[in-house]
C-alpha cells in the first residue's frame, strides 16, 4: 500500500497485517517511520517489507511493481493512500503549484493501479481501494488544486470499478474527513473549531477509526460492493 508510514496509511498497514496480509510498506522519505511499521505488524503475527518509491513518478512505480511480482505471482489487495496536502487560494496558486498537487494526489493514484490491476487481472482478481478526502466531495477553502485532485480520484475510482469487475476485480473508495494525522497537524486552531462546528460528532476522527472500514472493503465480506464512497466524517458531511 501506497503511503504506508504515517497516519491512515500505518494503521491499515497494522491492520492488514494483523489479518494474515503479507503487507508492502510504501514510503517516500521517512524510512525510520516505515521500520516502525513494518515492526509492528510483524509483532501482531504478519509479515511485511518496506518498498520505497516515489508514487508520482511512473517510472519508480513501474520498477518497485515489477520488483513485487517478481517475489510474488500476484498482488490481492491495493490501498491507494499516497497524497500530499497543498494550501493556496486559487488566485496565488501557480501552474507549478497546480500540476505539482495534480501529480502528488491523483497521478500517483494512476500509475500504481495502472501496474497493479494488469497483474490482477491477469492472476484472476484482486481487491482496491482509493482514499480520498472530504475537501473532493465539498470542496475546500485555500484548497482549489488539492480538492480538484481529490475529487478526481473518486471519479476515477468509479471508472476502474466499472472496467475490471467483471475481471475480478472490485474498486471502491474511502472519503475520510478531518482526521488526527501529520498531515493535519499544523492546521490553525481557528480553523479546527468552524470544522468542529460542523461535526456532529464533536470531535476530529483517528486514523485507526478509518483503517478499518479501509479492510472492510478490501475484504471478502465486501464481495459485492464496487464503486462505492464510504465517507467517514463523523457525520459532518451527509451523502
Amino acid at each position: 500500500m501506497t503511503g504506508a508510514s504515517r497516519g491512515i496509511g500505518a494503521e491499515t498497514a497494522k491492520l492488514l497485517g494483523s489479518g494474515g496480509a503479507r503487507v508492502y510498506v510504501n514510503y517516500l522519505k521517512n524510512r525510520e517511520r516505515a521500520e516502525e511499521v513494518a515492526e509492528a505488524v510483524h509483532a501482531g503475527g504478519g509479515t511485511a517489507e518496506l518498498v520505497p518509491f516515489n508514487a508520482s513518478d511512473h517510472a519508480e512505480v513501474a520498477a518497485a511493481i515489477a520488483s513485487v511480482l517478481e517475489r510474488e505471482e500476484t498482488i490481492h489487495l491495493l490501498v491507494n493512500n499516497a497524497g500530499v496536502r497543498y494550501d493556496s487560494l486559487t488566485h496565488s496558486t501557480t501552474t507549478g503549484q497546480w500540476e505539482g498537487c495534480v501529480r502528488d494526489n491523483l497521478n500517483s493514484v494512476f500509475y500504481v493501479t495502472h501496474e497493479v490491476v494488469k497483474a490482477m487481472v491477469k492472476h484472476g482478481g484482486g481487491s482496491i481501494v482509493m482514499v480520498s478526502s472530504i475537501a473532493g466531495s465539498i470542496g475546500s477553502f485555500g484548497q482549489s488544486a488539492y480538492a480538484a485532485a481529490k475529487a478526481g480520484i473518486v471519479a476515477f475510482s468509479k471508472s476502474v470499478a466499472l472496467e475490471y469487475a467483471s475481471r475480478g476485480v472490485r474498486t471502491n473508495a474511502v472519503i475520510p474527513g478531518i482526521i488526527r494525522t501529520d498531515m493535519t497537524a499544523n492546521l490553525s486552531d481557528k480553523f479546527l473549531e468552524s470544522v468542529l462546528e460542523q461535526i456532529p460528532c464533536k470531535r476530529l476522527g483517528e486514523p485507526a477509526e478509518v483503517a478499518p472500514a479501509i479492510c472492510f472493503l478490501l475484504s471478502d465480506a465486501a464481495s459485492y460492493i464496487n464503486g462505492a464512497t464510504l465517507h467517514i466524517n463523523g457525520g459532518g458531511l451527509r451523502l
